[in-house]
């Protein structure tokens, strides 16, 4: 290409291109004081402005054949690209921790609920063995006292038994010792009654006797007065 033509074509590009500059100064400035200060590299729209500030520098500067310019803004582009691309990841990273996240605390919940089932089983089969323990302690003193009743009853009835036969035995020597008393006392009555008989005679003969005398007496003294 001729050099006056090139000098030529030069000129209203590098005018174009300090004319973008100016106008680009106030994106520049907003870029470095509030959007680079303030807000997150990962912030999403610190990602869609320099994206579209990077797009802008590229085609301003291929067309105006600034490579300074277009580097700059195909830096910027790849840059937003490359949080875009970063944050897609986080994101998805992000996504998967709580996924997963949820999956552990899914996997603990069900732990927690396994442990408290077998500790609540546990504590039934305890409070179970515990129950039959002390049914089984208290059929045992009911039948250790079921025993001592009927050991005790025997043991009375035994007792009561062995009285009622002592007693027996008793009341058959006193009946034995009645008959010989009454054996032996029941010849001395018969002559007791005997002699009584034998007395009464005796002086019914005498009184009979005392008055036949007396009779015969008041018949001598009646024969001698006549």
């Amino acid at each position: 290409m001729n050099p006056t033509l090139m000098r030529l074509t030069a000129v209203p590009r590098r005018i174009g291109m300090v004319q973008y500059r100016a106008a680009r100064l106030p994106l520049g400035l907003v870029e470095r004081d509030v959007v680079a200060r303030y807000l997150s590299e990962d912030a999403p729209i610190r990602r869609r402005f320099e994206r579209a500030l990077g797009s802008l520098d590229a085609v301003v500067g291929r067309l105006l054949a600034d490579e300074s310019t277009a580097r700059r803004g195909e830096a910027l582009t790849r840059r937003g690209e490359f949080l875009e691309m970063a944050s897609t990841l986080s994101e998805r990273a992000r996504a998967r921790r709580s996924e997963a996240d949820q999956e552990l605390q899914a996997a603990q919940e069900a732990a927690r609920r396994a442990e408290e089932e077998a500790a609540r089983r546990q504590r039934e089969e305890l409070a179970a063995a515990r129950l039959q323990k002390q049914r089984d302690q208290q059929q045992a003193r009911e039948e250790a006292e079921a025993r001592t009743r009927a050991e005790t009853a025997r043991v009375e009835h035994d007792k009561a038994e062995r009285v009622r036969a002592a007693e027996e035995a008793k009341q058959a020597q006193r009946h034995r010792i009645d008959a010989a008393e009454k054996r032996a006392t029941a010849p001395a009555k018969e002559e007791l009654a005997d002699a009584d008989q034998k007395r009464t005679a005796a002086k019914k003969r005498r009184d009979d006797a005392t008055r036949l005398a007396e009779l015969a007496a008041a018949r001598r003294e009646k024969r001698r007065s006549g």
